[in-house]
């Protein structure tokens, strides 16, 4: 199966506090689903930034069983999402949303720390004083 281009969302005008993560009802219904295909009991979605594309950075989603011990892990409409320390210093504040639109469906990161996104829409370059 060929997986949707992954989309991020610059946004300023969300409220999400600098220290959280916040997870959309529709993202966490897609999670929930996507364990369920998968037979997972109960999974976690990990979020992971790495560097490199044509805009800086690429976001990354995979289910997992569990989470690593120096993880942030959030929890919201019954869904798990983790987050490397690392890729949290990027994420803070941000919101996990889900898009449907023209055929194509994924997650998404929108924040307001998340500047221009590349035209194939998988990378996008972070703004760090935001």
């Amino acid at each position: 199966k060929k997986q949707p281009k992954r989309k991020t969302t610059a946004s300023a005008n969300i409220k999400v506090a600098r220290d959280k993560f916040t997870i959309s009802e529709e993202a966490a219904h897609s999670i929930i689903a996507e364990s369920k295909k998968k037979g997972l009991d109960k999974a976690i979605l990990r979020v992971l930034i790495k560097g490199g594309g044509c805009s800086g950075v690429t976001i990354c989603y995979t289910l997992v069983s569990e989470f690593k011990g120096n993880d942030v892990l959030f929890t919201e409409h019954n869904a798990q999402v983790c987050i490397d320390r690392k890729s949290f210093r990027i994420l803070a504040g941000s919101l996990l949303n889900w898009y449907n639109e023209l055929g194509k469906s994924g997650f998404c990161i929108v924040s307001p720390r998340l500047k221009r996104s590349c035209s194939c829409g998988e990378s996008f370059d972070v703004d760090l004083s935001i």
